[in-house]
């Protein structure tokens, strides 16, 4: 039973999942992805010839009961535990469960002595004993202060209370739980760095604190975020590279906030220093349509190559001030290349990295949403490594109580049961060992996993702010405390892993390079700065797919995304939708939304591309139109008929999304961006949904590309329309869109028919310039027949940006032209119809941005010689899209003439909350619209 003895994972709870791992690798399935621990054991079974159900029944451990028993043999009957055995199993759980609480992961605060530790001990045991084993108290207590276990004591305390705070036992996987305690029982922490690596970490954090002091030096008082205090995050991040290897990692993926961002870029992503050098004094020759960015939000992108033909792509993503929000873009764009790589059965391991602050990261909500999000079917990219930089200051608050209601700013991952490693940032070697394990995990489970980087800010919040200000306690205790670089070369020579005069050279050789680059910099003035992200790419205008869809080809895409399996129970409603769509085909009936909507996602993927589409209930549609997943009656089962046309190289998603919209849409629009063949579609429950997805609409969506050049052909559809539903459900905030719209950076359209959907959809993805689109989709007019389109419709035409009848226009008795866009358009129109009016013509502007200017130019030609005009909206005067119809239609307009907005009154709100009020409001909008004095 050596097999048993010398583990702590072997046990009752673990053993079907066991069985079956040994199973799949007796027969050589699994194996790439099984971590090596396990490998080892395993084969060990297998040289002995031992069967592990066997193992399993003749062995009489529990599991408290083996925590015990590790250090000696095992007996086929079961023996009373003796009272040495019980406090054993009293450490066992004591230590894992509290140990983080006396672990010295603080620098900044003095470490327990051995006495101090050992009367907390006492104190929490007593308490432990009182509750579990109060019969046996006195006696316990007795064997512990006669120092009759000093040794095993002491055992516990260096694994469980050195530098590193363990906290794993919430949970819930006995598996889980074992493997980390195997892991640390059987890996010392100081033993398993090398003297090589030791160095490494050395060379590491010199060049870390010798480029802040360079900084500093040549450009006092400019805001760099230093990542002094945090040194060691740079020689954490090189071991996860240098690990990239063993772990088949193929590309890292970096989502992190300002602080340490541009040692990050130098040291980690080798960005030349020449080009930080330039962004302090502002000399960098940019592409004259970026706008750019502060150098502390840029991103940068590296493929480093290694021996033997491997390759590890890094990249660092791009984020604004809202620290948090990339976290959610990095996991879409993660996500984005996993997909990639399934379709061409390419499997790779794609690693994201995100770097939070302590303050932002149990303060955001956005974190929480990440999280939630995490192992969700649509979401799940195989786990993340979070690293916390815990400077233990937010801005100038350093008092816990004002940053949060937890113990640790890490306690929002138990929400996911990720483990969590505290580890104080002046033990390089701990943190080093921490990162191994955090990676080893993390792979081995495809689960998160956290790292509390415990360490301090040694400027303030920037470098021109004095923390003394509001901190003054703290800073002088900082001011007096020594280098992460001090602390460890200091405790190398000691060790005599190295000299001094080696130290002093290697600091030194690093401070000329950096000096030799500033030399050549000044001399040169101005640096063009060359990066992917800036990186202009050839591209034609806007060019929709030229070739028209044969007839008899599209009936034949339509009727294999219009049909399920015959034994397949759908719903009779559903069953009756999908027949319906079928009589489309053979235009016995017209194509409502949702049959034009499939029929183009169908197209795309026969043509190659492929789609993804998510968002709260998108399978189904919030309003009953769209179903792509059809759900058996009976058995419960699901069918999508899009998936079963999957291309070679194209694919289809949907996606029914968590209960989230910033991170949602965060995770799409970092999916857009990695993914060039996918068009990337993100709906909105209700348009004011969006509302809490503002900072990425903001700061990603429609300035991503003027910031860092980064091309998105994300979609928003965003369901709109006053229906008398109330304040919040009448609108998607067409005014904020259009307030955004500049420099062509998005374009935004309210179709008006299924066929405008089915061409406005086909015309984004066939974009050869990649823009977000902003689609304003209806509610009502989803069952409104007016805008059903025949099928000739669909396959022959294209998308309209303004809808209007020319021969009413041409109409020489017309005397007034009406503006309008969405669901108003029919309703002036029947209005009209029922009155009888043949004065008036009502004009629908499907595309607001970029203005339609040509197409509304050509419009006016024909009637020039009307000069009453109106724009009329469904949405209050201060809302909608009157200001900015207003400023781009009045150079236009002949002159002398004039236009005049007819809408709703100036509101705070959207909308009145009742439905008799908003009929009242609608028809004085209408009435007074045709009207013509």
């Amino acid at each position: 039973m050596i097999f048993l003895k010398k583990t702590s994972w072997m046990n009752s709870s673990n053993q079907e999942f066991l069985e079956n791992l040994y199973n799949e690798f007796i027969n050589k399935k699994k194996i790439d992805v099984l971590d090596f621990s396990f490998k080892s054991e395993f084969n060990e079974l297998k040289n002995n010839q031992y069967n592990i159900k066997n193992l399993f029944k003749k062995s009489y451990i529990k599991d408290e009961q083996y925590k015990l028993n590790s250090s000696e043999s095992t007996n086929i009957k079961e023996k009373k535990p003796t009272l040495k055995k019980i406090l054993f199993c009293v450490l066992d759980s004591f230590f894992q469960k509290n140990g983080h609480k006396f672990s010295s992961i603080n620098p900044l605060v003095s470490n327990l002595t051995k006495e101090d530790l050992f009367q907390q001990y006492i104190t929490s045991l007593k308490k432990y004993l009182k509750t579990n084993y109060s019969m046996l108290q006195k006696k316990l207590i007795k064997l512990v202060l006669e120092n009759k276990i000093r040794y095993e004591l002491k055992t516990y305390e260096n694994l469980y209370c050195k530098s590193i705070g363990f906290e794993f036992l919430h949970i819930d996987s006995d598996f889980k739980i074992n493997w980390i305690k195997n892991y640390i029982s059987r890996k010392s922490i100081y033993s398993e760095i090398t003297e090589k690596e030791k160095k490494s970490i050395l060379k590491d954090l010199i060049k870390c604190e010798v480029f802040e002091k360079f900084l500093q030096n040549k450009f006092p008082g400019a805001k760099r975020f230093s990542l002094e205090g945090a040194d060691v995050l740079i020689p954490m991040l090189s071991s996860v590279i240098k690990s990239a290897k063993n772990e088949k990692i193929s590309k890292i993926v970096f989502g992190m906030a300002h602080r340490g961002r541009l040692n990050v870029l130098v040291n980690i992503l080798k960005k030349p220093i020449t080009h930080i050098f330039s962004e302090f004094c502002d000399t960098n020759k940019r592409k004259k349509n970026i706008s750019g960015d502060v150098k502390y939000h840029l991103g940068y992108k590296l493929i480093k190559k290694f021996e033997e033909n491997y390759n590890l792509k890094l990249i660092l993503q791009c984020n604004p001030s809202h620290l948090e929000v990339v976290n959610s873009v990095v996991l879409g764009t993660v996500r984005a290349s996993l997909d990639k790589n399934k379709k061409k059965n390419n499997v790779k391991n794609i690693l994201p990295i995100l770097i939070h602050g302590d303050a932002a990261i149990c303060g955001q909500g956005i974190v929480q949403e990440v999280l939630n999000m995490s192992k969700t079917t649509g979401y799940n990219v195989n786990g993340s490594i979070h690293i916390v930089i815990n400077n233990q200051i937010g801005f100038t608050t350093s008092n816990s109580m004002d940053l949060r209601s937890s113990r640790y700013c890490t306690d929002i991952a138990k929400m996911t049961q990720c483990p969590i490693f505290h580890v104080n940032a002046d033990d390089p070697e701990a943190v080093i060992y921490v990162t191994k394990l955090a990676l080893q995990f993390r792979n081995t489970f495809n689960s998160d996993v956290f790292i509390d980087l415990v360490c301090y800010r040694r400027n303030g919040h920037n470098e021109a702010d004095d923390p003394y200000v509001t901190q003054p306690v703290l800073y002088k205790k900082i001011k007096n405390h020594p280098t992460v670089y001090s602390i460890f070369s200091t405790n190398l020579i000691k060790n005599k892993i190295i000299t001094k005069e080696e130290v002093n050279n290697k600091v030194k050789e690093y401070r000329n390079k950096i000096e030799n680059e500033y030399f050549l910099y000044i001399k040169e003035k101005e640096i063009n700065v060359k990066d992917d992200f800036l990186k202009e790419k050839k591209n034609n205008d806007d060019v929709l797919e030229k070739k028209v869809m044969n007839a008899n080809y599209l009936k034949q895409i339509a009727n294999s995304a219009y049909l399920f399996p015959d034994n397949f129970n759908a719903h009779f409603l559903v069953n009756k939708i999908y027949s319906n769509r079928l009589k489309m085909v053979k235009n016995k009936l017209k194509f409502d939304w949702g049959a034009a909507e499939v029929l183009a996602y169908a197209t795309l993927i026969k043509s190659g591309i492929s789609c993804r589409i998510s968002g709260q209930d998108v399978s189904r549609g919030t309003f009953f139109h769209r179903h792509l997943k059809i759900h058996d009656q009976k058995n419960g089962s699901s069918y999508i008929p899009l998936m079963k046309m999957n291309g070679f190289s194209s694919f289809f998603d949907v996606v029914d999304s968590v209960l989230s919209e910033e991170a949602a849409l965060g995770f799409e629009y970092g999916y857009s961006i990695a993914s060039s063949n996918t068009l990337t579609i993100w709906e909105a429950q209700f348009g004011d949904f969006a509302n809490g997805a503002q900072v990425i609409i903001d700061q990603f969506i429609v300035s991503g590309e003027q910031k860092w050049n980064i091309k998105s052909n994300l979609v928003l559809f965003l369901p709109h329309g006053y229906e008398g539903q109330g304040p919040e459900h009448s609108s998607s905030r067409i005014e904020r869109f259009l307030q955004l719209c500049a420099q062509n950076n998005i374009c935004v359209c309210i179709p008006s028919s299924a066929s405008q959907m089915y061409h406005l959809i086909r015309k984004q993805a066939f974009l050869t310039k990649k823009k977000p689109l902003i689609i304003i989709t209806p509610k009502s007019l989803l069952r409104r027949q007016e805008t059903y389109s025949s099928f000739d419709e669909i396959c022959y035409q294209h998308f309209k940006k303004i809808i209007y009848s020319k021969e009413i226009l041409e109409n020489k008795v017309i005397k007034r032209i009406i503006f309008c866009t969405g669901k108003i358009f029919y309703d002036l129109l029947e209005k009209i119809k029922e009155k009888n009016i043949v004065n008036i013509c009502v004009i629908n502007v499907e595309q607001l941005y970029p203005f339609p200017k040509k197409d509304i130019q050509q419009v006016l030609n024909i009637c020039h010689h009307i000069y009453d005009f109106v724009w009329c909206q469904e949405e209050p005067l201060n809302q909608g899209a009157w200001s900015f119809f207003q400023e781009n239609i009045k150079l236009l307009l002949p002159v002398k003439s004039n236009i005049i907005c007819i809408s709703r009154k100036k509101s705070a709100s959207p909308a009145v909350g009742s439905f008799s009020c908003h009929k009242i409001e609608q028809e004085n909008i209408l009435q007074k619209a045709i009207n013509i004095n």
